[in-house]
C-alpha cells in the first residue's frame, strides 16, 4: 500500500513538472507571438503617425469667413447685398460657385466696378481664391446679392448662409444686418445691372 502511494505521489509530481513545463513553453509562444505582433505594427504606427498629423493639419487649414455682414433691406421686395472676407488657409486655390440661403430665394455672386464714371454691376459665375490668401466681398467690389427676401432684412437680425465651394464643399455662416453708412440701399439697386 505504501509503495503504491508512492508510486501515485512520483506520478503526480512527474504530471506536475510536465505541465509546468507545457506552461513555460506555451508562455514562451505567447510571448515570442506578442512581440512579433508588435515587431510587425510598430514600424506601421512609425510611419502612419506623421501621415495622420498631416492629414488632420490638412484638415485644419481650409476656408475660414469672417467679416460677414449683409445690407439692411426696408422692403422685404427689394435685394440686399451680404459682404465677408473669404481666406484660403490651404496650399491650393478654391473657387466660391454659389450661396442659399432660407432668408432669400435666389442669391447671385456679383461684383461692382466703375466704366466711364458710371457704377456697374455684373454677375459671375465664381470668385477665385487663390492659395493663401484672402479675397474681400466689399461694397463697390465682390458681393452677394439675395433676392426675393423671405422677409424685410432689419437692422440687428442675423441670416444664414450656405457658401459652397469648388473644394471645401458646402461652409454656412451666419450673417448679422446692418446698416450702412457710406452708400444707401437704395443707390445700390439703382446701379446698371448686367446680368449674364
Amino acid at each position: 500500500m505504501e509503495q503504491l502511494q508512492r508510486k501515485w505521489l512520483q506520478n503526480w509530481i512527474k504530471y506536475y513538472d510536465e505541465l509546468s513545463i507545457n506552461r513555460r513553453q506555451n508562455m514562451n509562444s505567447y510571448y515570442q507571438f506578442v512581440l512579433k505582433i508588435f515587431s510587425w505594427t510598430l514600424p506601421a504606427v512609425v510611419f502612419l503617425l506623421p501621415n495622420l498629423f498631416f492629414i488632420t493639419n490638412l484638415e485644419a487649414k481650409n476656408i475660414e469667413i469672417s467679416d460677414a455682414w449683409a445690407r439692411a433691406s426696408i422692403i422685404k421686395d427689394r435685394p440686399t447685398s451680404a459682404y465677408f472676407t473669404i481666406t484660403n488657409n490651404n496650399s491650393h486655390e478654391d473657387f466660391l460657385l454659389s450661396a442659399n440661403s432660407s432668408s432669400a430665394k435666389k442669391i447671385e455672386i456679383h461684383k461692382s466696378k466703375v466704366e466711364n464714371g458710371i457704377a456697374r454691376m455684373m454677375r459671375v459665375d465664381t470668385i477665385r481664391i487663390p492659395p493663401n490668401k484672402k479675397i474681400k466681398l466689399r461694397p463697390g467690389g465682390y458681393h452677394l446679392m439675395l433676392f426675393e427676401l423671405v422677409k424685410p432684412a432689419k437692422a440687428g437680425e442675423h441670416m444664414m448662409i450656405n457658401l459652397v465651394f469648388k473644394v471645401t464643399g458646402e461652409k454656412s455662416v451666419m450673417v448679422p444686418v446692418k446698416k450702412s453708412a457710406n452708400m444707401s440701399h437704395h443707390n445700390h439697386n439703382k446701379m446698371h445691372h448686367h446680368t449674364k
